[in-house]
């Protein structure tokens, strides 16, 4: 192999390299002596709050620096141990996914190293190791502050250069699209559309699977796939100490106040009763060595929306046309007037619309409370429930220094009544989203030695998104005119989008220079359906049937002749 095929392979791994620079942060550092010394081959460790035991551990190299890579997110002791000084330990050392954690330098003291010295001074808050543009919304904040509907999404609107406009969020202007969501690595973005990725994702996280989130809107780091900006969100891990929550709240509609045009129309309060409940709980299996974190949470809402209408008055069912001359009402039966009689299977989609005895409101049709014409308002509550399930299960096994392991599932199910997607009189909606999305990811990190790290990482997510339209399917639809159609003309479609990704990044630290390589690859395989299309539709209208002219209805206005030929054509089946 030459060098420029060494060259291209090299560049290809630097450019490839990605999953753990985005669940995983960095801690840097230097350490000297009380003369500002470097201290070679210092014994650096990272141990969990609370534990004795080293997490992670590294030496110094002979300039007294120190690189620890591949770090999960977490808050960590660093100890600090050389041959003839104290013990140097730095506490509370928060580490953020996808970010570096700069410590400043470490002096040591000259003596035993069995006394120890506590370095009060916290790490820094500016990074002096990199120029990316990056924040951390970390778990006090998304513990603590209220959320209505307990999304996380709603915390990436706080961030500066994070802005929504023009229906969907974007960061520093960019389109929607270049930017990468994760969750512990893997992308759980919708790979179908992914127009509005920052404010819709299949998976549906919900606060308590979610334990900080990094945002990157400028300069991330090279190892970032996917994408010129970086949200990602990093699930919750036990510790030594067992920590857990339970909570549930209800909602209902009985003090709430009705709508002015609902109390017009005489329509009732419409329905509502939301229950959402969980908890979680996280802990140790076996202390200093095996975590594990499991969260549930349930959303139960059981409720109605309002809908207005149009439907056909007594007379105009009946083929009699009312219409205003000269100031006064005039009927004319337009079907005898042409000849015709109501078409058979007009008639049978009629017989499916409400009759006029539930005419409630004039806000929609020609009638007014004083005069009933041709069409009139029928408001009414249907249902429009959701059903949620939220699960998390998270496994960290620090093995060694050397290894660990680390496992997140998530299952997420979606039961949603559509009723935008019909416009029908039926009380219970015939089109519902059915999108259970399945999340797993996995990964090894291994040390060979002090100055190597590798971590292999995978991840898969399941995500369907379904329309499913129960309805009886004839076998052609009709476009009615001057009423709302009572065949609903939704068909069934969606897709099921799953996204494979596995990685192998390796970092080697050498003198002051750190070096990382590997690869990833995604892989995103779509299966896309619509059944809409496969039904013949007829739209009513004239076409080159005889219409009603104006010197049929002496004094008629334009607009009342047209909507007269719209009724022919819908009694008629023109």
């Amino acid at each position: 192999m030459n060098l420029r095929s060494v060259l291209g392979v090299a560049v290809l791994f630097l450019a490839t390299s990605g999953l753990n620079a985005q669940v995983t942060g960095r801690v840097t550092g230097s350490v000297v002596d009380s003369t500002g010394a470097a201290v070679p081959d210092a014994d650096v460790s990272l141990i969990l709050a609370g534990s004795a035991t080293p997490a992670f551990t590294t030496k110094t190299t002979p300039q007294g620096d120190f690189t620890i890579l591949t770090v999960p997110a977490n808050t960590y002791d660093l100890a600090i141990e050389a041959k003839g000084f104290k013990k140097a330990l730095v506490g509370g050392l928060k580490v953020d996914p996808g970010r570096a954690t700069d410590v400043p330098v470490v002096r040591l003291e000259v003596g035993a190293m069995v006394q120890t010295v506590e370095v009060s001074e916290a790490t820094t808050s500016v990074q002096t190791s990199n120029a990316e543009v990056s924040t951390t919304i970390g778990k006090t904040q998304i513990g603590n502050l209220p959320v209505l509907n307990r999304s996380p999404l709603g915390f990436l609107q706080t961030q500066a250069g994070i802005n929504y406009s023009y229906g969907s969020t974007t960061i520093n202007g960019q389109r929607p699209t270049y930017v990468n969501v994760t969750v512990d690595g893997m992308n759980i973005q919708d790979n179908f559309i992914r127009t509005n990725d920052m404010d819709y994702l299949p998976n549906l996280l919900l606060l308590d699977q979610v334990a900080e989130v990094t945002v990157s809107t400028s300069n991330a780091n090279s190892s970032s796939y996917g994408g010129s900006s970086q949200v990602a969100f990093v699930t919750p891990s036990g510790s030594n100490e067992f920590h857990g929550n339970a909570y549930w709240s209800n909602r209902n509609n009985y003090f709430a106040a009705n709508t002015w045009f609902n109390n017009q129309s005489g329509t009732k309060i419409p329905f509502l009763n939301q229950n959402q409940l969980g908890g979680s709980l996280g802990g140790h299996v076996i202390k200093d060595k095996l975590f594990f974190y499991t969260n549930y949470e349930a959303f139960r809402l059981r409720q109605q929306s309002t809908y207005n209408t149009t439907i056909l008055t007594s007379d105009a069912r009946n083929g009699i046309f009312t219409y205003n001359a000269g100031g006064s009402a005039q009927k004319v039966n337009i079907l005898q007037l042409m000849n015709k009689s109501i078409d058979p299977t007009m008639a049978g989609i009629l017989g499916k619309v409400p009759d006029a005895s539930h005419i409630n409101n004039f806000n929609l049709g020609d009638s007014s409370s004083t005069l009933l014409r041709n069409t009139a308002g029928y408001r009414y509550n249907a249902r429009n429930n959701r059903t949620r399930d939220n699960f998390t299960a998270k496994g960290d096994y620090l093995l060694s220094p050397r290894n660990t392991f680390t496992g997140t599932f998530m299952w997420n199910r979606d039961l949603l009544d559509r009723n935008d997607a019909q416009t029908t009189f039926d009380l219970v909606p015939t089109v519902q989203n059915n999108n259970p999305v399945k999340m797993l990811t996995g990964a090894w990190r291994s040390t060979p030695k002090a100055t190597l790290t590798n971590e292999v990482r995978f991840g898969m997510n399941i995500a369907p998104g379904i329309f499913v339209a129960s309805q009886d399917v004839p076998k052609f639809y009709v476009a009615p005119t001057l009423i709302t159609n009572p065949v609903n003309m939704f068909r069934t479609q969606g897709r099921n989008t799953n996204t494979y990704v596995i990685s192998d990044n390796a970092s080697w630290v050498h003198d002051r220079h750190t070096v990382q390589f590997g690869f990833q690859t995604q892989r995103t395989r779509i299966e896309s359906f619509n059944d809409a299309g496969i039904t013949p539709t007829y739209t009513l209208g004239l076409g080159g049937n005889p219409a009603l002219t104006s010197a049929m209805l002496p004094g008629i206005s334009a607009t009342d002749l047209s909507a007269a030929n719209n009724l022919l054509s819908l009694l008629a089946g023109y």
